[in-house]
Order: C-alpha cells, then sequence, then structure tokens
C-alpha cells in the first residue's frame, strides 16, 4: 500500500487546530468515605457570591439533584465549596518548596498559537456529617481553559461528584 505524505495545509491546519487547544481531562483528587446515597444536604453560602461562584453553586445543586440527592435549608450533610482561577503559567507548591518544589498544581506551558491566556480553574468541595462534624467526602478538581464558563464549571462539578456517593 503507498501513502501520500501530508500536504503543508493539512500539517499546518492540524498544528493551528492543536495549538488552540488548551486544558484536557480534569485532574481530580478525593478522600473521605462519602455520601449517603439520596441524603438530604445543605450547600454553604458566603452571602455575597461572585460570579464564579454563583455559577459553582448553581451546577452542584443541579448535580446533586440529577444525582438523587435532596438540596435543602439543612440536611444529613453541609457542602462548602470554593472556587479559585489563576494564570496557568503559575503554580501552586508547598510553602517550604524550595527551588525544586513537589508541586501540588505545576504551572502549564502556553502552547505556539495558543489563542488565549490560559487560566487554572480549581473547585474544593468539603462535605461535613452534620451529626458528627466529621468529612465524610473532600474532592478538588482542577482544568486549564481558556474562560470559565457554564459548561466549564458543569463538567468541573459533574468531575468532582462522580465519585462523591459512599461505597
Amino acid at each position: 500500500m503507498i501513502t501520500k505524505p501530508a500536504s503543508f495545509v493539512t500539517m499546518a491546519t492540524a498544528l493551528l487546530v492543536s495549538a488552540c487547544v488548551v486544558g484536557g481531562k480534569p485532574v481530580l483528587t478525593r478522600s473521605g468515605p462519602g455520601l449517603a446515597p439520596g441524603a438530604q444536604v445543605s450547600i454553604a453560602t458566603s452571602g455575597a457570591a461572585l460570579p464564579d461562584e454563583q455559577l459553582v453553586g448553581a451546577a452542584l445543586h443541579q448535580a446533586l439533584l440529577t444525582r438523587g440527592y435532596k438540596v435543602g435549608q439543612s440536611g444529613r450533610y453541609e457542602l462548602s465549596f470554593a472556587i479559585a482561577v489563576r494564570p496557568a503559567s503559575t503554580g501552586i507548591a508547598p510553602g517550604d518548596a524550595g527551588k525544586d518544589p513537589d508541586w501540588i498544581s505545576p504551572p502549564q506551558k502556553g502552547l505556539p498559537l495558543q489563542r488565549c491566556k490560559a487560566s487554572s480553574t480549581r473547585v474544593s468541595l468539603v462535605a461535613y456529617e452534620v451529626a458528627t462534624s466529621s468529612v465524610a467526602y473532600r474532592a478538588t478538581v482542577e482544568q486549564q481553559g481558556c474562560k470559565l464558563d457554564r459548561a466549564t464549571t458543569e463538567s468541573l462539578v459533574k468531575a468532582m461528584l462522580a465519585e462523591a456517593s459512599a461505597h
């Protein structure tokens, strides 16, 4: 079988398309026994939420309902979340990291021909069991991208809750 070499246009197009992509799969860390399926939960809010917090809160509320949880003013679990958005070129390392840190979240290098300033969005969730004040579930999800929008937020929250049910 004889194959033709790829044309310059095909190769240039592939380079341009691949260079514009920022991100990838969300990176998830989780711990704790999880939440009892179908349990009543409440979501702690800070009152005057910023737009990013409102996006995460709405996505979290909807994702919990979709998974069969009951969301109200009080419940077996109280959920608290936080969101941080930073330039993807900066990383997070322990305070005593020195010159060669063991990165918690490594910085990302920009891609050639990248059309946006990539940012890293990190969402953290802690679910406390109200009766015992113990942590039932803790998750952090992080993803690089060009902007934080509804679809990205819903994807991050979905990933965070994927393994939230008690095993």
